[in-house]
């Protein structure tokens, strides 16, 4: 967390990683081999809104499975920052379970 502390940021996080599974499954029926990270930088408002999520992909992640992560990771809702805004880093793997 880069700027002021957000008291549930990792709770919130936690909270969305079932939402990440289900953006990679459907990324696994049109490339079964699709694997790789995204790391996730995401604003947080004074309200603990999501003003805005960048997200950078490595590996052969499907882009469909990229902006799915994206979407869920703007629709959260987090406590306010501490000085009013911040940046959360989230770093997201995704490795093919066999």
């Amino acid at each position: 967390v880069a700027g002021g502390n957000v008291s549930n940021a990792s709770r919130v996080v936690a909270g969305m990683r079932a939402g990440f599974r289900a953006c990679y499954q459907r990324g696994l029926a049109q490339n079964p081999d699709a694997q790789g990270s995204i790391r996730l930088s995401i604003r947080v408002g004074p309200g603990g809104e999501v003003q805005g999520v960048s997200a950078s992909a490595s590996g052969n992640l499907p882009g469909s499975v990229v902006s799915c992560v994206q979407s869920r990771a703007s629709a959260a809702q987090f406590s306010p920052p501490e000085g009013g805004s911040a940046v959360i880093s989230v770093p997201v793997t995704f490795v093919k379970q066999n």
